[in-house]
C-alpha cells in the first residue's frame, strides 16, 4: 500500500485546493442530506404531537417547513456542484500524473525506453491511470466524507439527544463498518487486480486480431485466433461475479449494521422518553438520522473492491514516477540562441567535434575508445563497418539520447550539454533507424515538424527525397496514412520521415542507413536531394551501402 500512499500524496499535494473543495462539497452533501432526514422526522412526530395535544393551531409549521425545503433544495444544489468538483479534481490530479508520469518516462535512459515496447507500454500507462481514477472519486472523497458527516452526526446527536445514544450509533455503525471494509479489501485484492491485468491483455489482443483480420481470413484462422480471446472474456465473466459477491456481501454487512444501529436507537429513545429525559420529536429525529447514516456508508464498498488493481497500477507507476534523471539529459539553464542553418553558414570552426570519445554498450561491452571528429559545415561522412561495431550508438551520442562514457563533445564551438533542450533540437535532425508514423495525412505528418511551411515548400521536400510523384498519384498532401504509415512501403516511410527532418532546416543531420530498402538510383537521388536542401549543413552518415559511401565526402571505419 505505501505506493498507492504516494500517489495520493502526490495528488494532494498538485491539486490540493481542488482536492479541498471537492471533498467540502462532497461532506456538504451528506450533512444536509442527514439533516433533511432528522428534521423531516423531527417535525412530522412534532406536529403529530401537538395535534394530539390539541396544539396543533399553536404549532409553529412555517420554520421546520422552510428548514426541510432549504435543506432538499440545498442538497440538490450541493449534489450538483459536487459533481462538477469532484469529477474536476479528479480529471485534473489524473492530467498532474499523466503529465508527471511522462516526465519520469523521459528522464529514464535512452536505452531503457528503447527497450519498452510502445504499444504494450501505452496500453499499462492508459490501464493504469484509469484504474486510479477511482482512487478520488470512489475512495478517498467517500471515505473522507463520510467519517466526516458520521462524526458531525453522532456529535449532534449527543448535544441534542443524548451521549449514550451517539455512543451506541457510533459503535454500532463504525465497527462493522471497519469489519466491512476489511473483508472487502482482502476478498476483492486477488480479483480486482486480475482483472485489471485480464483488460489490459485482452485490449491487446483484440487491437492484434483486428489487426490481422485480413491475413487470418485468408488463412481461415479466425475462429481458432478467436478462441483464446473469447476464453479472456469468460474469465474476466468469473472474476466479475467473485467481485460482485464480495461487494454484495459487504453491503449486507453494511445494512445489517445500520438496521442494527436504528434498532438501538428507537430502543434507547423509547427509554429516555419514558423516563422523561427525551422528547418524542427528539427520539424521532435520532431514529431517522441513524436510518440515514446508511447513505453515508453504502458507497465505501464500490471504492474499497477496487484497492486490488489502484495497489497493482500505483506499484507498476510509482518506479516511473521518481527515477533519477540520467546524465544524457542534464542540460545547462542558460539561454542560448538556437543553432539553425544560418548557424552553420557563420560557422568559421567545425558543427560537430568529438575527442577521444569511449563509449560502451548497454551490456557493457567498450565498443569505441580514444575516437575523434571534425565534422565541417557542408561536408559529409560516412560511418563504416559491420553491424554491432557502435555506428547507431554513436549516432545516438551526438544526438544527445545517451551519454559517452568519456570524452567529449562540441557543437558550434559549445559542449552540446550546454544547450537547453529546444535549442539543441531546433539544430539537430536525426533518422533513426526505426522511424515512427501516426494516422493523419501527409501534410498533417509534415507540419508536426514544421508548423508554419507552405503546401509547396512541404511539396518541395518531398520532391527532395523522391517522394513528390509517389504521393501526387493517390492525393497529394491529402493522401491519407494508416497507423504507422502501413500503407507505405518500408522506403516510402522512412523517406516521409526524412523529409520531416529536412523541413526544420537542421544544420547537423545524423542519417542512420537513410536509403534502406531503395534502389541504387533512387538512393543517390534521395541522398543528392537532402545535400540540396541543407547545401552548409554537416552530414554524418551510419552507411551499410556503397551509395551511401560514394556520396560521403570520407569514410570512417569503425
Amino acid at each position: 500500500m505505501h505506493d498507492l500512499i504516494y500517489i495520493v500524496r502526490l495528488l494532494w499535494r498538485e491539486e490540493r485546493r481542488t482536492f479541498l473543495r471537492g471533498l467540502s462539497l462532497s461532506l456538504a452533501v451528506l450533512l444536509a442530506g442527514l439533516a433533511l432526514i432528522g428534521l423531516s422526522g423531527w417535525f412530522i412526530t412534532a406536529a403529530a404531537v401537538a395535534g394530539l395535544a390539541g396544539a396543533g393551531a399553536a404549532f409553529n409549521v412555517f420554520t421546520p417547513g422552510a428548514g426541510v425545503r432549504f435543506l432538499a433544495l440545498g442538497r440538490t444544489l450541493a449534489r450538483y456542484g459536487e459533481r462538477l468538483s469532484t469529477h474536476d479534481a479528479t480529471l485534473r490530479a489524473l492530467e498532474s500524473l499523466r503529465i508527471t508520469l511522462l516526465k519520469g518516462i523521459a528522464r529514464k535512459p535512452f536505452a531503457a525506453i528503447m527497450q519498452m515496447r510502445a504499444s504494450a507500454t501505452l496500453n499499462r500507462i492508459l490501464s493504469d491511470i484509469d484504474a486510479l481514477d477511482g482512487l478520488t472519486l470512489r475512495l478517498l472523497f467517500p471515505v473522507a466524507a463520510g467519517f466526516g458527516a458520521l462524526l458531525a452526526a453522532v456529535i449532534v446527536i449527543a448535544l441534542l439527544v443524548s451521549p449514550i445514544v451517539s455512543v451506541w450509533i457510533l459503535a454500532a455503525t463504525l465497527l462493522p463498518a471497519l469489519a466491512a471494509g476489511t473483508f472487502l479489501v482482502r476478498t476483492s485484492l486477488k480479483p480486482s487486480a486480475e482483472i485489471a491485468e485480464l483488460l489490459r491483455e485482452s485490449r491487446t489482443a483484440v487491437i492484434e486480431h483486428l489487426r490481422g483480420r485480413v491475413l487470418l481470413a485468408f488463412a481461415g484462422s479466425i475462429a481458432h485466433h478467436r478462441a483464446p480471446i473469447l476464453r479472456q472474456f469468460a474469465q474476466l465473466e468469473t472474476l466479475a461475479h467473485r467481485l460482485a459477491k464480495a461487494e454484495y456481501r459487504a453491503a449486507l454487512l453494511l445494512s445489517l449494521a445500520v438496521t442494527l444501529a436504528a434498532t438501538g436507537v428507537l430502543v434507547l429513545a423509547v427509554l429516555l422518553v419514558q423516563r422523561d429525559s427525551l422528547s418524542v420529536p427528539l427520539a424521532a429525529m435520532a431514529f431517522f438520522t441513524a436510518l440515514a447514516i446508511g447513505e453515508i456508508l453504502m458507497p465505501f464498498q464500490r471504492g474499497l473492491a477496487e484497492v486490488g488493481k489502484m495497489r497493482d497500477a500505483a506499484s507498476r507507476i510509482v518506479p516511473d514516477l521518481t527515477g533519477d534523471p540520467p546524465s544524457t539529459l542534464s542540460v545547462a539553464t542558460k539561454d542560448n540562441i538556437a543553432p539553425t542553418a544560418s548557424c552553420a553558414d557563420e560557422q568559421t570552426g567545425p558543427v560537430l567535434k568529438a575527442l577521444d570519445l569511449t563509449l560502451k554498450a548497454p551490456s557493457g561491452a567498450t565498443l569505441l575508445s580514444g575516437f575523434t571528429l571534425r565534422l565541417e559545415a557542408g561536408e559529409t561522412v560516412a560511418l563504416t563497418g559491420r553491424s554491432g561495431r557502435g555506428k547507431s550508438l554513436l549516432l545516438d551520442t551526438f544526438a544527445r539520447l545517451r551519454a559517452p562514457t568519456d570524452g567529449g563533445i562540441e557543437f558550434l564551438g559549445l559542449d552540446f550539454r550546454d544547450y537547453c533542450e529546444a535549442d539543441f533540437r531546433q539544430g539537430v535532425g536525426y533518422l533513426t533507424q526505426r522511424p515512427a508514423l501516426i494516422a493523419g495525412t501527409v501534410r498533417e505528418t509534415l507540419l508536426m515538424a514544421c508548423p508554419m511551411a507552405t503546401d509547396q515548400r512541404l511539396r518541395d521536400v518531398l520532391d527532395a527525397v523522391c517522394l513528390g510523384d509517389a504521393f501526387a498519384r493517390r492525393d497529394g498532401l491529402d493522401t491519407m496514412l494508416v497507423e504507422a504509415g502501413g500503407n507505405l512501403s518500408g522506403g516510402e516511410a522512412r523517406r516521409l520521415v526524412l523529409a520531416s527532418v529536412l523541413l526544420r532546416d537542421p544544420c547537423l543531420l545524423l542519417l542512420d542507413e537513410p536509403t534502406e530498402g531503395l534502389d541504387e538510383a533512387t538512393a543517390t537521388a534521395v541522398l543528392e536531394g537532402c545535400r540540396k536542401w541543407v547545401p552548409h549543413a554537416a552530414i554524418l552518415i551510419a552507411s551499410h551501402r556503397e551509395a551511401e559511401r560514394r556520396f560521403a565526402g570520407r569514410c570512417i571505419a569503425l
